[in-house]
């Protein structure tokens, strides 16, 4: 009886007909984005119970896999992402996982200091944490770390690279993009990676892979984000109350660069063998024999070797350039989605100087259909007018530092990392 007067008191009130209908609308969309996540899920689990069910050879280990998470990432949702969409797969693959969670901004670099026995390092959260794991581990002084690749679990909101690495997964779909990267992992195919190494007027470096950015634009997301008490508004606001108090006014960049350098060459097959992979019987005799005499084992090893980092991309002639801009954007990396290269370079976008107020306050920052200018420096120098000024802000993958002067110089192949076999 009760169903039956609800429903009538429903269709004779237009008013609860629409707002019953408008939740009867987002509970099917909700349950339909839940359903076809554990679907996703499920099958990448599947494939790794086929992985994890192959024996290992007697020479052979379960492949370590560290991961450290950042338990802040995405408003504190990344440990509940990575326990439902990327633990599991982890597990079912046979690997042995550790699991670190980050306490404090920073820690990251310190552990890479001292991390040692593992097989494959995961960043396990946003850009900031993959920025914290790579400049720790181009700040040792040793060369172990170039033997361990490095994995992205996106698991917070900006996951710019891993979106880079994985093509073929469906980045609007976090589970998809978290299961789909969790699935490569296992199957541990790596590519090169260029670095950007970033000196500071300060005289702080810093290392990147995804972008650096400067101008308007990073100013207003510095702000919005001490705006916290308007929730999901906070963006809108910012923007909004940026624009009105007239601060979108052009910066004059001057900006120093060399033109790109040779692209290294890669070594075919260069991917180490999983631990689901078989070894020949040549190559058990080879381990035998190089346990039996240890001095032999350096020519061995050195057939499995990553191609090695190369130097800077400074040893050449340096042009001179200035422009006014709204925005001044650099990325590197971005050849991992056009193919191979016969250069390596950043690319360096010099957005408009001026922006309307749809544009900006749609929150289209490095929109790039926008820009009045487009080149490739192997290295560059970037300074304003603006650089000691206050508010005035520059974002290294998404990490905000105070503007100064940069100096940027281009590491081509200084990193390997998961990345899905269809990528490159």
């Amino acid at each position: 009886m009760f169903a039956v007067k609800f429903a009538k008191s429903i269709k004779n009130n237009p008013k609860k007909s629409v707002v019953v209908a408008g939740a009867l609308a987002w509970a099917a969309s909700y349950a339909r984005d839940k359903y076809v996540a554990f679907l996703t899920v499920r099958g990448e689990c599947q494939s790794a119970v086929l992985l994890g069910r192959q024996p290992l050879n007697q020479f052979q280990n379960p492949t370590r896999v560290s991961v450290f998470i950042n338990p802040a990432a995405n408003n504190g949702k990344s440990v509940k992402l990575y326990e439902k969409y990327a633990e599991p797969i982890l597990h079912l693959a046979g690997f042995k996982v550790q699991l670190v969670k980050l306490q404090y901004e920073g820690e990251a670099k310190q552990l890479m200091s001292v991390v040692d026995e593992t097989d494959i390092i995961v960043s396990a959260g946003g850009d900031g944490t993959l920025t914290e794991i790579v400049t720790g581990l181009l700040r040792r002084p040793d060369d172990e770390w170039k033997k361990i690749p490095i994995a992205i679990l996106p698991l917070g909101k900006s996951n710019t690279l891993c979106k880079r690495l994985l093509p073929d997964a469906d980045h609007e779909k976090h589970p998809h993009l978290i299961s789909s990267a969790a699935t490569a992992i296992t199957k541990q195919a790596c590519t090169p990676v260029d670095v950007m190494q970033i000196e500071g007027s300060e005289g702080k470096t810093v290392y990147a892979v995804n972008r650096i950015s400067w101008g308007n634009y990073c100013d207003v997301e510095e702000r919005s984000r001490k705006m916290w008490y308007l929730g999901y508004l906070k963006p809108y606001a910012a923007y909004f109350l940026y624009y009105l108090r007239g601060r979108l006014d052009p910066q004059t960049f001057k900006v120093a660069f060399t033109d790109p350098c040779e692209a290294p060459g890669l070594v075919e097959n260069a991917d180490y063998p999983t631990q689901q992979q078989q070894i020949s019987s040549s190559s058990v005799l080879s381990r035998i024999f190089t346990r039996l005499w240890p001095w032999q084992s350096s020519s061995a090893d050195a057939q499995d070797e990553f191609p090695e980092p190369q130097e800077e991309c400074s040893n050449y002639a340096w042009h001179g350039h200035e422009s006014s801009s709204v925005e001044f954007t650099a990325e590197a990396n971005t050849h991992l989605t056009a193919g191979n290269r016969d250069l390596a370079s950043i690319k360096v976008f010099v957005n408009s100087d001026t922006a309307s107020i749809n544009d900006f306050l749609s929150q289209k920052d490095h929109d790039f259909s926008k820009v009045q200018e487009t080149f490739d420096a192997g290295s560059f120098q970037v300074s304003s007018d603006e650089s000691a000024s206050e508010n005035r802000y520059i974002s290294i993958d998404n990490d905000r530092y105070e503007a100064m002067d940069l100096t940027v110089k281009l590491l081509p192949n200084c990193i390997k990392m998961i990345h899905s076999p269809s990528a490159v």
